[in-house]
């Protein structure tokens, strides 16, 4: 990520931070996933069904708040305050229903963890 930054952020500024530090972040998760893969025999497929909760939950959040920014701006910070809120809110929401929905499992693992941790 380092060898990155320097050029990135000559030729494209904030930006390119940006790019610089995701990339660091994918390549890092990349090679965890192939560490849990060796270790755990843990496949592509597994993986998609535990992170499909929290994906869709992520792009109906994006979703509706790109809607609601088409008719409120981000014109100061209470407004932005408020996205944020209505943000993590649509997320609790939507993963606590699907949840419900798919049988409680990401509830008994939390409750799992912390009996156990």
């Amino acid at each position: 990520m380092f060898a990155l930054i320097v050029p990135l952020i000559r030729n494209f500024g904030l930006v390119g931070a940006a790019i610089a530090a995701l990339s660091g972040i994918l390549a890092a998760q990349a090679v965890s996933f192939l560490t849990l893969k060796k270790t755990m025999d843990f496949g592509a497929i597994r993986f998609l069904k535990i992170i499909a909760l929290p994906l869709f939950c992520s792009v109906l959040m994006l979703g509706l708040i790109i809607a609601t920014k088409k008719v409120f701006a981000i014109n100061n910070i209470f407004v932005f305050v408020a996205y944020v809120i209505f943000g993590a809110a649509v997320y609790f929401l939507s993963a606590l229903a699907l949840d419900k929905i798919s049988g409680r499992h990401y509830y008994n693992s939390l409750v799992w963890i912390k009996e156990n941790i």
